[in-house]
């Protein structure tokens, strides 16, 4: 078996990859607590300059970028895209998409379920649905669409080379910024290409991120890795059947995930946590901060403790995360972290399934 690594072309899937999350991310944020992970303040940065990038435009890129129905999905298909090294020769070949391939593609994404999606995965009864505007108009009244998306839908179907020009046009407006975001963490999804690169010299399918478990071993001969920066915790896999060939996305972060890594570090975070609420003196100071910031001596005056207790507890609270400090005035103010307890709560629910 034959694996390869392009780190080119997993920088054009994170084009898109950017644009998807970016405008999802409350979607993106309850995926991660699936995992026991915390929102990260470095991704939360790429994010944000990502929204500042396409802020202009932001409500055509949120037409095409919903997850469901997936607009942009006819112009970002994996096994086309490992054959590009750059966005521009990625743009270059969107633009000679026709209209029936981009069609097909575009109802084949959508996320169907139960008979509707037997119905569309038939090659012929796309090639129907295509060709009979009657059909598909009622094919796409079954799906759990908002009219506003039902519209958009039929309407690009109608309008195929406008719908195909809006997208490329959008994706090329925001080429220049995504590049400069990319060179701002670039550092990153390097060090991870070096890593795959060596496992695969090494290892080949017995890498330590376990791809051998996605991977039909009898059949697939060839198997192309993209590495991801935005779509850090993700593995997802394409298959190419009549070719043999599998194309595998392994975000940057993928390990933390399939080790539980996070769900380790988050049993040490949240027993520090619980530790400090179990102390009675503790538990009242956050009691207290719970009602509003409040400076030291105010702090001491209605626990009725010394400054000196105040700074033994404060250290204490400050090391799990659940006060914050700020000195102002020749005062130190505490406040109290309401999302550790919130955190701990969702760890405890998930953990013992409440």
């Amino acid at each position: 078996m034959e694996i390869y690594l392009n780190k080119e072309a997993g920088k054009v899937y994170d084009l898109f990859s950017s644009l998807f999350i970016t405008l999802n991310y409350d979607y993106y944020l309850k995926e991660l607590e699936k995992y026991y992970m915390v929102e990260d303040k470095k991704f939360k940065n790429k994010i944000k300059d990502v929204r500042q990038a396409i802020e202009p435009d932001i409500e055509k890129y949120k037409c095409f970028f919903k997850p469901n129905p997936s607009l942009f999905s006819p112009f970002v298909p994996l096994h086309k895209m490992w054959q590009y090294k750059t966005i521009d020769s990625y743009i270059e070949y969107m633009k000679t998409l026709e209209e029936k391939e981009i069609k097909k593609e575009l109802i084949f994404q959508m996320e169907y379920f139960g008979e509707p999606w037997k119905e569309v995965k038939d090659p012929k009864k796309i090639d129907q649905l295509i060709e009979d505007e009657n059909k598909f108009i009622n094919f796409l009244n079954k799906q759990d669409f908002s009219n506003e998306d039902k519209w958009n839908v039929l309407y690009y179907i109608k309008n195929i080379n406008k719908y195909k020009g809006d997208f490329i046009n959008l994706i090329e407006n925001y080429k220049a910024n995504f590049e400069l975001i990319f060179q701002k963490y670039q550092k990153e999804i390097d060090e991870f290409s070096y890593y795959l690169e060596k496992e695969i010299d090494e290892k080949g399918i017995d890498m330590e991120i376990p791809i051998y478990k996605y991977v039909d071993t009898d059949t697939i001969k060839t198997i192309y890795i993209l590495p991801s920066l935005f779509n850090e915790y993700s593995i997802s896999q394409t298959v190419m059947q009549n070719k043999k060939e599998s194309y595998i996305i392994l975000g940057k972060s993928i390990d933390k995930v399939l080790f539980n890594k996070y769900r380790d570090d988050a049993l040490d975070r949240n027993i520090l946590v619980l530790k400090n609420l179990g102390d009675q003196s503790k538990y009242q100071f956050l009691k207290l901060l719970s009602e509003g910031e409040k400076y030291g001596q105010e702090i001491a005056d209605n626990l009725g403790i010394t400054s000196a207790t105040i700074n033994y507890h404060s250290n204490n609270l400050i090391c799990a995360n659940l006060i914050d400090v700020d000195r102002r005035e020749n005062k130190t103010y505490f406040s109290l972290n309401k999302d550790t307890l919130r955190e701990m709560i969702r760890f405890i629910e998930k953990d013992f399934d409440l």
